[in-house]
This record gives structure tokens, sequence and C-alpha cells, in this order.
């Protein structure tokens, strides 16, 4: 009787483990992990900031460049500009960065994301974001300056 008694136990332990991993098993449902949150910028590494640089490029080149506001007239203007890039909360680097007016306070070789929100809502930086093969200006979240 004992040896049923740890049987049943045991099986009735396991059981449900044995029926959630059935169960995911016969699901159909494709799980995307979501990105991680981005802890801070770091100053771009030269080959990054390069393909932001041809971001800027294409960008200014275009119509889009064109029609913006005196709020972004900066970024066209062929000065100096900074570049960062993202890192996780897990350390990784992330597939997108910013685009920054040069002052002193990008003197910095980090910035948190307090300033980095205040630095985008102030028009001073523009979110970049690749797409696994080049960097486009996400210029939509910086607004058209007309605020």
């Amino acid at each position: 009787m004992k040896r049923i008694a740890r049987s049943f136990a045991v099986t009735v332990l396991a059981w449900p483990f044995c029926a959630h991993n059935a169960h995911s098993q016969a699901s159909d449902e494709i799980v995307l992990a979501d990105e991680l949150r981005t802890a801070f910028y770091e100053h771009a590494p030269r080959a990054l900031a390069s393909a932001m640089s041809q971001a800027v490029a294409t960008w200014c080149s275009s119509k889009h460049g064109a029609a913006k506001s005196d709020a972004l007239s900066w970024l066209c203007a062929g000065g100096n500009l900074v570049y960062f890039r993202s890192v996780y909360i897990n350390g990784d680097k992330g597939p997108h960065g910013l685009v920054c007016e040069h002052y002193d306070g990008h003197a910095f070789r980090y910035l948190g994301l307090d300033f980095t929100a205040e630095s985008v809502a102030d028009h001073s930086c523009v979110p970049a974001a690749s797409d696994g093969s080049r960097y486009e200006l996400v210029v939509d979240e910086v607004g058209d300056g007309d605020d």
C-alpha cells in the first residue's frame, strides 16, 4: 500500500507540470519576446555614428527634411552632430540611437533616460532606428515644432 501511495503522490505532484508541457506543446500560439527596456544611451562607435550620419543625409536631402520647421533646422545645417546608441538594462546594445545637436551637455559619455526624453521634447535630439541594414530618423516622435 505504501508503494501505491508514493506512486500516487509523485503522479499528483508531477501532473501539473506534465499537463502544462503537453498544453504548451500542443498550442500553435507564437509568443514574441518584448524588447528590453533602454537603461541609458552611450556615445555610438564610429561605424554606428557613420550609419546614423547617412540617415541624417538621406533625411535632409528628402522632401521631409525640407518641409520640417525651424525646430529641426540644426539637423541639416552642417554643424557638429553627436551620435548615441541605446544600451539595454541587461547591458546589450540596442538597435536604436539618438542624433543630437552638439553642445556641452553632450560631452558626457552616457545620457540618462530623463535627459534624453527632455532632449527629444525640446528638439535638440532626434531618435534613429535601425531595420537591421540601415538607420532611419524617427522625426514623427519629435513633432513638427509648431507647439
